[in-house]
């Protein structure tokens, strides 16, 4: 059985092809992110550390040609020595990716989105529409760089067609147990306007779960954001889907007024024997959709695709954590004695760390 879930959430704004990937999905689709055998190192610039006391020269000669690829150490080096320089590069459309720890990218007064364990991290801003990209692959393979890589060169390719209302995208992922499966979670965080002090943003989330080994199978789904949590003066306005009631959902949605014209958007997922919970509480400004999947449907691709609206206040700018929770039904690999459980659930969790910089 399969059911349409509609989301409704925020600014008569359809969201336009941002994703690479994830146009047009639904939740039966079966996705290949990106190949790493198509990774281009042309126009690379890298630097490490047997070159940092060239950096500001490297900098300075860097064009959105180029792409800048770090390791941990000499991000570091260069965000702190060089950061007025950095950060004018970055905000310039020159891409760049960290090898290691990125999450001083949030110090540098810009929109960014970083998993903090991220093993790679990647972002470019299109200085034509002013969105801003991010990427990050948390995993042990040895190619999370091509990956990136390929990321790039994808985003670059077509981002400059955007629409301009959508200040940030992220796409972040996750291989568990040796990439017996994958999470990968994406956002679109799209401007709906500014009324009475505060602006407005409406949360796009797809978070999808890819099962490689076919003895593992998604028991559940569930993204979260406690909204304020970082920032007092910012809040959960609306959500979706939001009438849910523990059942199966067909059509549902959410709109609200910012003290002038109607602010709204909206779009549809399909989703197969799953029970949407919603446990909201926009008192709390804490947003929590959660898909229960039939576990033995043992389906290997499944995406949904909550939403929100969020404001800040002016003066202030966003910074919350996007968190994409699965758990797995998989086989109990300890199994030992007679009376041991053949499978067993287990959940991995991927976060992004994100900032809105007005």
């Amino acid at each position: 059985m399969k059911m349409t879930c509609v989301v409704v959430v925020s600014a008569v704004i359809l969201f336009c092809t941002v994703l690479p990937c994830l146009g047009g999905l639904d939740a039966d689709s079966s996705v290949e992110y990106y190949d790493a055998d198509d990774a281009s190192y042309a126009n690379v610039v890298f630097v490490d550390s047997t070159v940092l006391t060239n950096s500001e020269e490297i900098l300075v000669s860097t064009t959105s040609s180029n792409t800048l690829v770090m390791d941990e150490i000499a991000f570091q080096t260069v965000c702190t020595n060089n950061q007025n320089l950095f950060t004018e590069k970055i905000m310039s459309g020159v891409p760049m990716v960290v090898e290691g720890d990125a999450t001083t990218l949030t110090d540098l007064g810009i929109t960014v989105a970083v998993d903090p364990e991220s093993d790679v991290s990647a972002i470019y801003r299109d200085p034509v529409s002013g969105t801003v990209y991010c990427y990050g692959v948390e995993s042990d393979s040895d190619n999370a760089l091509d990956l990136a890589m390929v990321w790039l060169d994808s985003i670059k390719s077509q981002s400059s067609s955007a629409d301009s209302d959508v200040v940030l995208s992220y796409t972040k992922t996750l291989d568990c147990d040796g990439k017996k499966a994958q999470i990968n979670g994406t956002a679109v965080y799209t401007e709906l306007g500014n009324s009475l002090g505060k602006t407005y943003y409406s949360v796009r989330y797809y978070a999808e779960s890819v099962c490689l080994d076919s003895e593992w199978s998604t028991a559940h789904i569930m993204v979260t954001c406690d909204v304020d949590a970082k920032n007092a003066f910012q809040g959960l306005v609306s959500y979706g889907p939001s009438n849910t009631d523990g059942q199966v959902s067909q059509e549902v949605g959410v709109s609200i007024s910012a003290g002038g014209p109607e602010l709204s958007a909206s779009w549809s997922y399909t989703i197969s024997e799953t029970t949407i919970e919603n446990r909201c509480n926009t008192g709390e400004n804490f947003f929590q959709i959660y898909h229960d999947t039939n576990e033995n449907n043992r389906k290997p691709t499944i995406v949904v695709e909550p939403g929100m609206i969020v404001y800040v206040q002016d003066g202030s700018h966003y910074n919350a954590t996007d968190e994409y929770n699965v758990c797995y039904y998989k086989p109990y690999y300890e199994h030992l004695w007679p009376w041991d459980p053949y499978y067993e659930f287990e959940d991995y969790t991927l976060t992004a760390d994100v900032i809105i910089d007005p």
